[in-house]
């Protein structure tokens, strides 16, 4: 099949495009589907669909098929018009992007194919009509028209030149454009020379100026190019020099400027720079009058001169540098310098540097350190000077220290301090002592005894020594002991042993204690108050007491110890226990009261697991503890086994069935019979008459017990009695088992009918109470009952079958949890 797309780019077919033909051994061929039924642009082309029929009744068919996809749908475009420039040669073109406004197409691609026509010349200046087209990429085209305004805006083309022009005396030029125009063209005309400008000079221009030369071609097309028009002036300035006076400096040299000399000047454009004058530099040769040359131009090559007379003076004072120096302070305290302690050198540009004087020159104790002295020199021509060292007066000599011995005593606080008086024996110094200071001058009671201290003396010029003198710290303050009341619970041994913290308020020092209880260990004899005394001792021996009230308790239960037992089960299947029967030497320090259980009876139903008991012991004082037994149950009495006898007759066969639980049914135990050997006997015509029957009974503790059963055996069709009727196979034998026996939840009644017949269920407990009733259909063969027993109180039941006339019963012991 073929399809086109739509506008939108899309198409769709139906089964019956592809559907050629069909048939079905029925007749019923139904068009179900085809895939793919819908196509888009990235579709055009062959594609490859699946048909599918169906004949109505589950069974398809399938066929492929080719569905060409074409796209015969033209893009949609629109123009823009458009204006381009002739270029420099004449000439311009365009693109198909220039005049492409907008363009669509159902699939998406709209190619610019070609624009008609794409280039023009000066021939097309103004508006022209072009045919813009475009394609899809699948055959399909499209065009529209523009319009494209050819416009010619290039500017003829100019060269110009540079020029050299002279001021005037008038100090003014001015050219023309020929004075600049080198050459020019134009791709369509003539190019005319406009203007210059600035066409015009002054002073104020002198050297290169930068001009604009303005050409056009008559088209309203301008253009413009520069030139350097240099502006020279050939005119000197005049110049008038005046007279002046130098002094040499302290190197013995002077200068001049030209400005010293200058005295006027003018140049008809106004300028007038000094440019030198000769000699400019002096010395002490040139001491009087000198004549000098200056040099002036106008910055424009015009150079001009004057001579001036420049008179020397000598006005310098010599130069003196000083030194800094440092003495020392004599025995007495004294010291003093001359000229040449702080004289480092000098000079004077004509003469001697002379040492006249320095002041001051003598110094004291109170001069120490740095002292600033002022030194005097002239150079004999009537030129002085002055400079100032620094003199550092030292002392050297270090104080003389004498110590003495001192006692001091520790404070409330645990302290005491040293004060340098205390130790000092009389110490000296030349000048002064400024500082006594001793170290350390601090103590704490861990400086008690004896202690080495330095006293330290230090003069204002820090100069220091020492003397050691014994420093003796005693502390003479007894501790101050504080209680409080407490309250103490007595170990597991019936003791406590009381810190001292325990009945300390704050107790205090001013050094360091140890605290001690008397009596130190209560025990039972003192539960109530009892009054303990609390000792501070500090390490000087000194001390003190108080005393605390002490509450004494016994909250610690006693200490329960169990062990586990065994007890036997009595011939009513009970037995008894005390707490004597689980106690394994539980004591108490401060004495037991009592002893009880939580459990002092049990039954068969406790011989399956150990039962946990609990042991309570409490004390004199109503503190309580417990432990755990595990008390085990057992039964060794064993069943008692009633057997009774029975008549039975053959059947057909020649065979007949006795079972031991019938013949053995009244046999009782203190618990429950839980089994009976032999569980069946077969009996045939070698049995015919009396047979003696061993039955063997057990509890579910396993204790047997015998007796024994007489069979009699009657041929086929005899004649017996109802009574004898009962025990045959056919009406007694139920064969009942139950298992697991004990049980700590589900259980399985299993049982044998001689047919199928209904069989009624029964469970109570030992008191009668009916715990489950149901009638139930039972078949042929044997039967099987789940008894759910998860939720009854641990205890022994009675399970009870009864079906045809005929009866079983077991009992079923059941594990509490």
């Amino acid at each position: 099949a073929s399809v086109n797309l739509n506008a939108a780019g899309a198409a769709s077919i139906t089964t019956a495009d592809v559907f050629q033909s069909g048939s079905d051994n029925c007749g019923t061929v139904n068009q179900v589907s085809v895939t793919p039924n819908s196509f888009t642009c990235a579709n055009t082309g062959p594609n490859t669909v699946t048909f599918t029929a169906n004949d109505g009744k589950g069974n398809t068919a399938t066929c492929s098929a080719t569905v060409t996809v074409s796209d015969v749908t033209p893009p949609s475009v629109t123009c823009k018009n458009a204006s381009v420039n002739l270029n420099a040669a004449g000439s311009a073109s365009i693109t198909t992007a220039d005049v492409f406004q907008s363009g669509s197409d159902n699939c998406g691609v709209v190619n610019q194919v070609s624009v008609t026509p794409n280039t023009f010349t000066c021939a097309n200046t103004g508006p022209n009509t072009v045919t813009f087209t475009a394609n899809d990429g699948k055959g399909n085209t499209a065009t529209c028209s523009a319009t494209v305004t050819v416009s010619d805006v290039t500017p003829p083309t100019v060269v110009c030149k540079n020029a050299t022009v002279n001021l005037s005396a008038a100090g003014t030029v001015s050219i023309t454009t020929a004075t600049v125009f080198q050459s020019g063209s134009d791709n369509c005309g003539t190019v005319n020379q406009v203007s210059v400008t600035p066409n015009s000079f002054t002073c104020a221009n002198t050297g290169p100026n930068t001009v604009t030369l303005a050409v056009n071609d008559g088209k309203g097309n301008n253009n413009t190019c520069t030139a350097t028009v240099t502006v020279a002036d050939v005119t000197p300035p005049s110049v008038t020099c005046k007279n002046a006076s130098v002094n040499l400096n302290a190197a013995g040299a002077a200068s001049i400027t030209t400005a010293d000399v200058f005295q006027s000047g003018s140049d008809n454009c106004g300028v007038v720079n000094q440019v030198s004058v000769t000699p400019n530099s002096f010395t002490c040769a040139n001491t009087g009058a000198n004549t000098v040359t200056l040099t002036v131009n106008d910055g424009k090559g015009n150079n001009n001169t004057c001579t001036a007379t420049v008179t020397v003076s000598d006005v310098t004072p010599p130069t003196v540098v000083c030194k800094n120096a440092t003495v020392n302070l004599n025995a007495a305290g004294t010291a003093s310098i001359t000229t040449a302690d702080v004289f480092q050198s000098g000079s004077d540009n004509c003469g001697t540097v002379n040492q006249v004087s320095v002041t001051p020159n003598s110094f004291t104790c109170a001069n120490t350190g740095p002292n600033t002295v002022t030194l005097t020199v002239n150079d004999g021509k009537g030129n002085n000077n002055t400079c100032t060292a620094t003199v550092t007066v030292v002392d050297n000599i270090a104080p003389k220290m004498i110590c003495q011995p001192a006692t001091i005593q520790l404070n409330a606080a645990g302290q005491a301090s040293l004060t340098p008086a205390q130790v000092n024996g009389g110490s000296f110094d030349n000048c002064s002592i400024s500082n006594l200071s001793v170290t350390p001058n601090t103590f704490t009671c861990a400086n008690q005894g004896t202690n080495t201290v330095t006293l330290t003396g230090t003069d204002p010029s820090n100069n220091s020594s020492t003397c050691t003198a014994v420093v003796t710290v005693v502390d003479l303050i007894a501790p101050v002991a504080v209680c409080k009341a407490a309250s103490v619970v007595l170990g597991s041994n019936g003791t406590f042993t009381i810190p001292a913290s325990l009945i300390n308020n704050g107790s205090s020092d001013n050094c360091s204690f140890n605290l001690s209880v008397l009596p130190a260990v209560v025990t039972c004899a003192n539960i109530g108050i009892t009054t303990v005394t609390l000792k501070a001792t500090d390490g000087n021996g000194n001390t003190s007491t108080c005393t605390a009230q002490v509450t004494v308790r016994d909250v610690t239960g006693p200490n329960a110890l169990c062990k586990n037992p065994t007890v036997y089960l009595n011939d009513e299947g009970h037995v008894t226990i005390t707490a004597a029967d689980v106690d394994n030497g539980s004591n108490d320090p401060c004495g037991i009261l009592s002893r009880t259980i939580n459990f002092t009876q049990f039954n068969c139903s406790n011989i399956a697991t150990p039962t946990v008991v609990t042991l309570t012991v409490k004390d004199i004082y109503n503190n309580t503890s417990t432990c755990l037994s595990n008390v085990i149950v057992k039964d060794n009495l064993a069943p008692t086994a009633v057997c009774q006898n029975a008549t039975v007759s053959l059947n057909a066969a020649g065979k007949v069935t006795v079972y031991g639980a019938n013949l053995a049914n009244n046999s009782f135990d203190n618990c429950s019979v839980y089994s009976y050997t032999p569980i069946a006997k077969i009996y045939t015509t070698a049995n015919l008459g009396p047979n003696n029957l061993t039955i063997t009974v057990k509890d579910w503790s396993g204790n047997p017990a015998t007796c024994v059963s007489v069979v009699t055996v009657m041929p086929y069709n005899s004649s017996i009695t109802n009574d004898d009727r009962s025990n045959q196979a056919e009406n007694t034998g139920l064969d009942l088992r139950l298992y697991p026996n004990p049980t700590a939840g589900e259980a399985v009644l299993a049982f044998e009918l001689p047919e199928n017949q209904d069989y009624n269920l029964q469970v109570t407990d030992m008191t009668g109470r009916v715990i489950m009733r149901q009638k139930q259909d039972g078949v042929q063969g044997e039967n099987n009952t789940l008894l759910e027993s998860n939720n009854w109180p641990g205890g022994v039941y009675l399970i009870r079958i009864e079906s045809g006339g005929v009866q079983a019963q077991k009992r079923l012991v059941v594990v509490g949890k």
